[in-house]
């Protein structure tokens, strides 16, 4: 016989939302990108590895070892340029070409940025500014245009830099611990007044103006 409460367990499957996945890794997946076209995919594992998926048919088109030790982030520079970052403290610019049904994917440029890993980018589109962050406690800005070296923010505590989000006007929001402090409206100040030109987003626990709410507990 069946048991009671069979067709409650029969019904939640049924109404249950199904996930069919769309490949697996070797490795864990550290970081995940659509290309703007949103026809292809790319993803970064732990074992340094960087995959390139076609969305519609789901098949992979190119599987490449990056430099990175582990691959922490990554995001799409345009529709045929990507851009990735790692343990290694580089961020790494790839070209993604296509010939047919072949994909060929190249490194075009390596930029040693931090001796420490990095963890998080961001793309400034109308800019064409990179920014990245990591286990340094330090913001880096990279001018995609020219080959000079990264200007840096430091004096963001003894936290690493997990999460970095461009804004629709080119600036980038920075995430960071501990809002409520001197260091933190010192460090604000600094940035308002040294780039005027970058439209920052600035968290704070006691928001004022246009400033934006922290997320609970930092």
């Amino acid at each position: 016989g069946v048991s009671r409460g069979y067709e409650w367990h029969l019904l939640n499957r049924l109404q249950a939302t199904v996930v069919d996945p769309l490949w697996k890794s070797a490795g864990a997946i550290r970081a995940l990108d659509v290309q703007p076209t949103s026809e292809l995919a790319a993803l970064g594992d732990s074992y340094g590895g960087l995959t390139l998926f076609d969305l519609a048919s789901r098949r992979v088109l190119h599987q490449e070892k990056t430099s990175h030790g582990e691959v922490q982030d990554l995001c799409f520079l345009s529709a045929d340029q990507l851009a990735t970052c790692g343990n290694d403290g580089t961020d790494c610019l790839w070209e993604i070409n296509r010939s047919g049904v072949q994909f060929a994917v190249q490194r075009t440029r390596q930029i040693d940025v931090s001796t420490s890993a990095l963890r998080t980018l961001a793309y400034g589109r109308s800019t064409d500014v990179l920014w990245a962050g990591g286990d340094d406690a330090t913001v880096y800005r990279l001018g995609l245009a020219d080959s000079s070296l990264p200007l840096t923010f430091r004096g963001l505590g003894e936290h690493r830099i997990t999460a970095l989000a461009p804004t629709a006007d080119g600036g980038v929001l920075i995430g960071n611990y501990g809002v409520d402090n001197l260091g933190d409206e010192a460090l604000r100040d600094y940035f308002l007044q040294t780039y005027p030109d970058i439209h920052w987003v600035v968290l704070s626990a006691h928001p004022r103006g246009a400033e934006m709410p922290r997320l609970p507990f930092g």
